[in-house]
Protein backbone atom coordinates (compact mmCIF):
# COMPACT_ATOMS: atom_id res chain seq x y z
CA UNK A 1 0.00 0.00 0.00
CA UNK A 2 1.23 3.35 -1.29
CA UNK A 3 2.22 5.83 1.61
CA UNK A 4 -1.45 8.07 1.60
CA UNK A 5 -3.44 5.21 2.06
CA UNK A 6 -1.24 4.04 5.21
CA UNK A 7 -3.30 7.31 6.60
CA UNK A 8 -7.04 6.37 7.28
CA UNK A 9 -8.55 9.65 6.52
CA UNK A 10 -6.84 8.96 2.99
CA UNK A 11 -8.41 5.77 2.78
CA UNK A 12 -11.77 6.67 3.78
CA UNK A 13 -11.74 9.67 1.41
CA UNK A 14 -10.52 7.33 -1.52
CA UNK A 15 -13.24 4.71 -0.73
CA UNK A 16 -15.83 7.32 -0.78
CA UNK A 17 -14.77 8.65 -3.92
CA UNK A 18 -14.68 5.12 -5.64
CA UNK A 19 -18.66 5.24 -4.72
CA UNK A 20 -19.46 8.24 -6.37
CA UNK A 21 -18.36 6.72 -9.61
CA UNK A 22 -20.13 3.49 -9.60
CA UNK A 23 -23.83 3.44 -11.11
CA UNK A 24 -26.79 3.86 -8.60
CA UNK A 25 -27.63 0.22 -7.84
CA UNK A 26 -24.15 -0.68 -7.67
CA UNK A 27 -23.52 1.93 -5.10
CA UNK A 28 -26.50 0.37 -2.74
CA UNK A 29 -25.33 -2.76 -3.14
CA UNK A 30 -21.79 -1.83 -2.35
CA UNK A 31 -23.15 0.51 0.78
CA UNK A 32 -24.77 -2.77 2.16
CA UNK A 33 -22.08 -4.86 1.50
CA UNK A 34 -19.85 -2.19 3.59
CA UNK A 35 -22.27 -1.72 6.32
CA UNK A 36 -22.29 -5.42 6.77
CA UNK A 37 -18.78 -5.68 6.52
CA UNK A 38 -18.09 -2.89 9.39
CA UNK A 39 -20.83 -4.68 11.55
CA UNK A 40 -19.29 -7.92 11.34
CA UNK A 41 -15.62 -6.61 12.00
CA UNK A 42 -17.44 -4.42 14.72
CA UNK A 43 -18.79 -7.59 16.57
CA UNK A 44 -15.76 -9.41 15.91
CA UNK A 45 -13.70 -6.69 17.55
CA UNK A 46 -15.86 -6.43 21.02
CA UNK A 47 -16.06 -10.54 20.90
CA UNK A 48 -11.95 -10.28 21.21
CA UNK A 49 -11.94 -7.23 23.39
CA UNK A 50 -14.50 -8.45 25.78
CA UNK A 51 -12.30 -12.06 26.01
CA UNK A 52 -9.36 -10.44 26.62
CA UNK A 53 -11.00 -8.38 29.21
CA UNK A 54 -12.22 -11.51 31.22
CA UNK A 55 -9.16 -13.36 30.84
CA UNK A 56 -6.78 -10.60 31.86
CA UNK A 57 -9.08 -9.71 34.80
CA UNK A 58 -9.58 -13.56 35.74
CA UNK A 59 -6.85 -13.44 38.05
CA UNK A 60 -7.51 -10.80 40.19
CA UNK A 61 -11.05 -11.97 40.56
CA UNK A 62 -9.49 -15.32 41.59
CA UNK A 63 -7.10 -13.45 43.66
CA UNK A 64 -9.95 -11.75 46.18
CA UNK A 65 -12.19 -14.18 46.02
CA UNK A 66 -9.05 -16.63 47.89
CA UNK A 67 -8.37 -13.66 49.65
CA UNK A 68 -11.65 -13.68 51.57
CA UNK A 69 -11.04 -17.36 52.34
CA UNK A 70 -8.00 -16.54 54.10
CA UNK A 71 -9.34 -13.91 56.00
CA UNK A 72 -11.28 -16.73 57.13
CA UNK A 73 -7.63 -18.69 58.76
CA UNK A 74 -6.59 -15.27 59.47
CA UNK A 75 -9.66 -14.28 61.73
CA UNK A 76 -9.24 -18.08 63.52
CA UNK A 77 -5.89 -17.47 64.46
CA UNK A 78 -4.63 -20.58 61.74
CA UNK A 79 -1.93 -17.86 60.54
CA UNK A 80 0.77 -20.40 59.15
CA UNK A 81 -2.47 -21.99 56.33
CA UNK A 82 -3.26 -18.04 56.16
CA UNK A 83 0.05 -17.29 55.40
CA UNK A 84 0.73 -19.82 52.08
CA UNK A 85 -2.76 -18.25 50.66
CA UNK A 86 -1.52 -15.01 51.02
CA UNK A 87 1.66 -16.19 49.55
CA UNK A 88 -0.07 -17.75 46.49
CA UNK A 89 -2.03 -14.52 45.95
CA UNK A 90 0.64 -11.60 46.75
CA UNK A 91 1.32 -11.02 42.92
CA UNK A 92 -1.80 -10.09 41.85
CA UNK A 93 -2.82 -8.29 45.17
CA UNK A 94 -0.01 -6.33 46.25
CA UNK A 95 -0.96 -3.09 45.44
CA UNK A 96 -3.85 -3.47 48.34
CA UNK A 97 -2.82 -1.92 51.55
CA UNK A 98 -5.36 -4.09 53.45
CA UNK A 99 -4.08 -7.06 52.31
CA UNK A 100 -0.40 -6.06 52.81
CA UNK A 101 -1.68 -5.19 56.06
CA UNK A 102 -2.99 -8.26 56.78
CA UNK A 103 -0.06 -10.68 55.18
CA UNK A 104 2.50 -8.94 57.14
CA UNK A 105 0.09 -9.56 60.77
CA UNK A 106 -0.42 -12.55 60.16
CA UNK A 107 3.42 -13.50 59.32
CA UNK A 108 4.26 -11.55 62.57
CA UNK A 109 1.97 -13.44 64.26
CA UNK A 110 3.58 -16.58 63.38
CA UNK A 111 7.21 -15.41 63.91
CA UNK A 112 8.30 -14.66 60.85
CA UNK A 113 9.12 -11.50 61.34
CA UNK A 114 11.81 -10.65 58.52
CA UNK A 115 9.35 -11.68 55.70
CA UNK A 116 6.71 -9.52 57.55
CA UNK A 117 9.05 -6.67 57.51
CA UNK A 118 9.83 -7.58 53.71
CA UNK A 119 5.99 -7.08 52.80
CA UNK A 120 5.63 -3.83 54.91
CA UNK A 121 8.56 -2.85 53.39
CA UNK A 122 6.81 -3.23 50.07
CA UNK A 123 3.47 -1.30 51.79
CA UNK A 124 5.30 1.50 53.01
CA UNK A 125 6.05 2.49 49.27
CA UNK A 126 2.42 2.84 48.52
CA UNK A 127 0.74 4.19 52.15
CA UNK A 128 1.81 6.24 54.81
CA UNK A 129 -0.22 4.57 57.50
CA UNK A 130 2.05 4.42 60.38
CA UNK A 131 0.33 1.30 61.53
CA UNK A 132 2.98 -0.01 58.97
CA UNK A 133 5.87 1.47 60.64
CA UNK A 134 4.46 -0.21 64.56
CA UNK A 135 4.83 -3.58 62.94
CA UNK A 136 7.82 -2.92 61.69
CA UNK A 137 9.48 -1.50 64.47
CA UNK A 138 7.48 -4.68 66.57
CA UNK A 139 9.45 -7.01 63.91
CA UNK A 140 12.72 -5.97 64.66
CA UNK A 141 12.44 -6.01 68.31
CA UNK A 142 11.31 -9.48 68.57
CA UNK A 143 14.53 -10.12 66.38
CA UNK A 144 16.84 -7.90 68.82
CA UNK A 145 16.93 -5.22 66.61
CA UNK A 146 16.47 -2.36 69.46
CA UNK A 147 18.09 1.05 67.41
CA UNK A 148 15.93 0.04 64.26
CA UNK A 149 12.60 -1.01 66.25
CA UNK A 150 13.18 2.60 68.07
CA UNK A 151 13.63 4.33 64.78
CA UNK A 152 10.60 2.73 63.09
CA UNK A 153 7.95 4.01 66.22
CA UNK A 154 9.60 7.53 66.09
CA UNK A 155 8.50 7.36 62.41
CA UNK A 156 5.02 6.37 63.35
CA UNK A 157 4.93 8.97 65.81
CA UNK A 158 5.75 11.72 63.61
CA UNK A 159 3.43 11.04 60.90
CA UNK A 160 0.66 11.04 63.45
CA UNK A 161 1.44 12.87 66.62
CA UNK A 162 -1.72 12.61 68.37
CA UNK A 163 -1.84 8.75 68.37
CA UNK A 164 -0.19 7.36 71.58
CA UNK A 165 0.31 3.65 70.39
CA UNK A 166 3.76 4.31 68.78
CA UNK A 167 4.33 6.40 72.20
CA UNK A 168 3.61 3.53 74.27
CA UNK A 169 5.33 0.45 72.12
CA UNK A 170 8.66 3.08 72.85
CA UNK A 171 8.00 2.41 76.51
CA UNK A 172 7.62 -1.05 76.32
CA UNK A 173 10.61 -1.23 74.24
CA UNK A 174 12.32 0.75 76.79
CA UNK A 175 11.10 -1.65 79.22
CA UNK A 176 12.01 -4.79 78.16
CA UNK A 177 16.06 -3.14 77.51
CA UNK A 178 16.23 -2.42 80.79
CA UNK A 179 16.48 1.43 80.11
CA UNK A 180 14.99 3.28 83.59
CA UNK A 181 15.00 6.79 82.66
CA UNK A 182 13.48 6.78 79.35
CA UNK A 183 10.22 4.38 80.72
CA UNK A 184 9.84 6.92 83.47
CA UNK A 185 9.82 9.25 81.10
CA UNK A 186 7.84 8.24 78.50
CA UNK A 187 5.18 6.63 80.71
CA UNK A 188 4.66 10.30 82.56
CA UNK A 189 4.43 11.34 79.10
CA UNK A 190 1.78 9.44 77.71
CA UNK A 191 -0.42 9.94 80.91
CA UNK A 192 -0.25 13.68 80.46
CA UNK A 193 -0.69 13.86 76.77
CA UNK A 194 -3.68 15.19 75.70
CA UNK A 195 -5.49 12.91 72.79
CA UNK A 196 -8.54 13.63 70.44
CA UNK A 197 -10.33 10.41 71.18
CA UNK A 198 -10.55 8.86 74.33
CA UNK A 199 -11.06 4.98 74.35
CA UNK A 200 -10.78 1.98 76.75
CA UNK A 201 -7.89 1.47 74.86
CA UNK A 202 -6.23 4.64 75.70
CA UNK A 203 -7.49 4.20 79.39
CA UNK A 204 -5.74 0.52 79.23
CA UNK A 205 -2.44 2.03 77.97
CA UNK A 206 -2.21 4.78 80.55
CA UNK A 207 -3.13 2.78 83.56
CA UNK A 208 -0.13 0.13 82.23
CA UNK A 209 2.29 3.32 82.06
CA UNK A 210 1.16 4.25 85.68
CA UNK A 211 2.13 0.53 86.91
CA UNK A 212 5.44 0.61 84.97
CA UNK A 213 6.37 3.68 87.09
CA UNK A 214 5.24 2.00 90.15
CA UNK A 215 7.19 -1.09 89.43
CA UNK A 216 10.31 1.32 88.61
CA UNK A 217 10.14 3.06 91.66
CA UNK A 218 9.80 0.49 94.29
CA UNK A 219 13.40 -1.17 92.46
Amino acid sequence: MSYPFSILPFLISFVFLITLCLPDNQVKNYAYSLKLSVTIIFIVALFFITTFSICNRYPSYDAYKRWNKSRILYGIGLYKDANNEYAKIYPCLNHEIQFLFEYAQSLYKSNQYEESSRILERAIKISCDPMLYNIIGKNHQALGNYALAEQYFNKAAMIVPSRLYPYYLLAKLYDETGDKEKVCQMAGFIRSKEVKVHSMAVNEMREEMRSLCKKYKTE
